[in-house]
């Protein structure tokens, strides 16, 4: 026997629809906010150990000036282990084209040429013309994170961030709209695709649902919409209540999963 919808579907919303959907969407807020303070604080927290891009490309720029320094101390800092092997840290001094003392230190692999070097040698400098501050042993590769890490992290963590809070509003717009307004029809599950290789934690993946229907003026609607395998109660053939724009069917809420 084909399926048919019900010719007259009453519009009764469950009462606690509304605040399943203030709930969901707070949520989607707690997580944007979220996601913005943590790249924020992690933006931070690596460009205290960053390699600014500066004293990166200070060999290769014209504000790169070279001189001679005197290392004041030279050993490994037994304190701390990176990849399971202490640094080799390098302390000098040296006078800018002022004349003025500088002092600088870097932290180079033990494996480096560079671990050979001792207190009272005399090693060549390179220090930024402007900002002596900014300075190395010339021909060196100070150990740290790239400085460029720290900003793909902000970049990745404000993005997915912002993401979350556009679904919220979206969401809040979209559903609080069909709440109102919304057409109320029943549907049939026409097919359920789980994307079993994306997972978004606890074992749960996003799902794509799609429903048919028939709208107020009797026409056939078909409509997919995304949602999760935690909220997916529904199964193919199965029936559902959703809410539709009538303007534009194609904008749908399955009342079952809060799923827009």
């Amino acid at each position: 026997m084909e399926w048919m919808p019900d010719k007259e579907t009453p519009r009764e919303i469950p009462p606690e629809l509304r605040r399943k959907m203030k709930r969901r969407n707070f949520w989607k807020i707690i997580i944007g906010f979220s996601e913005v303070a943590v790249g924020i604080f992690l933006y931070y927290l690596l460009s205290i150990f960053a390699i600014p891009k500066e004293l990166a490309e200070l060999e290769n720029l014209p504000y790169g000036i070279q001189t001679t320094g005197m290392v004041l101390w030279a050993g490994a800092r037994t304190d701390i282990n990176i990849n399971k092997r202490p640094p080799y840290e390098i302390r000098y001094r040296f006078k800018d084209t002022n004349g003025r003392d500088y002092f600088g230190e870097i932290w180079v692999s033990q494996k480096s040429r560079f671990a050979q070097i001792r207190a009272g040698e005399s090693v060549d400098i390179v220090y930024h013309r402007d900002k002596p501050s900014i300075n190395k042993i010339l021909g060196s590769d100070p150990m740290g994170i790239p400085w460029w890490v720290p900003l793909l992290c902000l970049v990745v963590m404000l993005s997915v961030g912002l993401l979350f809070l556009f679904l919220a509003v979206k969401g809040s717009a979209k559903g609080f709209f069909l709440l109102e307004y919304g057409q109320l029809a029943v549907a049939r599950v026409d097919s359920i695709k789980v994307l079993h290789f994306v997972n978004l934690g606890q074992g749960i993946h996003p799902a794509y649902v799609t429903v048919s229907f028939k709208d107020d003026l009797g026409r056939d609607q078909t409509v997919t919409v995304k949602t999760t395998t935690a909220s997916l109660t529904l199964k193919e053939g199965e029936s559902c209540k959703v809410l539709y724009d009538s303007n534009e069917p194609t904008k749908a809420l399955i009342v079952e999963t809060l799923s827009l």
